[in-house]
């Protein structure tokens, strides 16, 4: 077969290229193409389809790489929750894609070479994100689980692999903190400076704000649309059943809006459709979508990483104590929540209360 056409049972779909492998007589799971990580897409030359196609293909059995792809094609998987599911895509991109000092990537190793040692440093090199990392080691253990008790691997390299302790994020982030994060974000020039703007004066979560993400092989979209805009505020819709408010504008909001609508307005200026819809995402990516939970939690990641880099002693947090930290500051504390037990959740600075007498 020519090169310039795509491999068997490559195909063009939602913006990026995926083999479908096919077996039995039908199609199965698309699994998407990557260079160095990265999803390919239509702009990319056709040699790198090919070159991520034969690399997929080739894939040794013995590899970390085919026993996770073996795992995600199961009942087992298939039969879990949709965010379950969700997370264990992410953890399964992360660990086949993990680069190692010899130029391979951690998908790459013999599955059975792999020993809770090796575990065990992998861990101690994502202690910055604990959270995800413990996630990652669940994933793993899942699939180790399902392949021992099919006689596909002969061990649970997981068990005895400590997770790191359990975080509780109950500590206010400082201003200090807070603005000196947002100083190195609007340095970047990205999506992230508007967002947590938004995300702190709305008191919202990341996807209310911005987010397309794949659940149970479904692109769902989410957050801010331009008519949700008016002179009086911005319409927030609150998910997991919180209620919907507006806020009003203040002079920090304008800021974060207005540097929202430079991002977008480049986004369409790099836009190759000609037709933008009208009631579009406020922050949206150069096809008109909402940003990517992967990409935006990569991209908190980064920034994260420069600012500790920066000033060595700043200390990172997650992007969910942007709205946690816009409820403690706002005078009334609004959260959108229905109950106070709710509202507690994301409260991190101590209640202080007049004396009786």
């Amino acid at each position: 077969m020519s090169k310039s056409k795509a491999p068997k049972y490559c195909y063009f779909r939602k913006g990026r290229w995926v083999y479908i492998p096919y077996s039995d007589g039908k199609l199965g799971k698309e699994i998407p193409l990557r260079r160095e990580g990265n999803l390919i897409r239509k702009t990319d030359p056709m040699s790198w389809v090919w070159v991520a196609y034969e690399k997929l293909i080739d894939s040794p059995s013995d590899s970390l790489r085919y026993l996770i792809d073996k795992y995600l094609q199961s009942e087992t998987f298939i039969a879990l929750k949709p965010r379950t599911k969700d997370d264990y895509l992410s953890s399964a991109r992360y660990l086949k894609n993990k680069e190692l000092t010899n130029g391979d990537t951690f998908g790459d190793v013999a599955y059975e070479s792999i020993t809770p040692g090796v575990l065990t440093k992998l861990m101690d090199k994502m202690s910055d994100t604990p959270i995800a990392a413990n996630h990652r080691l669940q994933f793993l253990a899942a699939v180790y689980s399902w392949g021992y008790a099919r006689d596909i691997c002969s061990k649970n390299p997981c068990q005895g692999v400590k997770q790191f302790s359990k975080v509780t994020t109950k500590e206010y982030v400082s201003d200090e903190r807070f603005y000196f994060a947002l100083s190195v974000a609007k340095e970047l020039k990205t999506y992230l400076y508007p967002m947590m703007i938004i995300a702190y004066c709305c008191r919202a979560r990341i996807s209310e704000i911005s987010r397309t993400q794949n659940i149970n092989n479904e692109t769902i979209c989410s957050g801010i649309r331009m008519n949700d805009i008016n002179d009086e505020g911005i319409f927030i819709y609150r998910s997991k059943g919180s209620l919907p408010e507006v806020t009003l504008w203040s002079d920090f909001l304008k800021q974060g809006f207005n540097a929202a609508i430079e991002y977008s307005n480049k986004q369409d200026a790099r836009s190759k459709i000609i037709y933008i819809e009208k009631n579009s995402f406020l922050i949206h990516d150069q096809f008109g979508n909402p940003i990517k939970k992967n990409a935006f939690d990569s991209a908190w990641q980064r920034l994260m990483k420069k600012c500790k880099k920066l000033k060595k002693e700043f200390k990172p947090f997650s992007v969910h104590e942007l709205k946690a930290k816009g409820i403690d500051d706002h005078k009334t504390q609004e959260s959108g929540h229905k109950s106070e037990s709710a509202k507690a959740v994301y409260l991190r600075k101590t209640k202080r209360t007049e004396s009786t007498k």
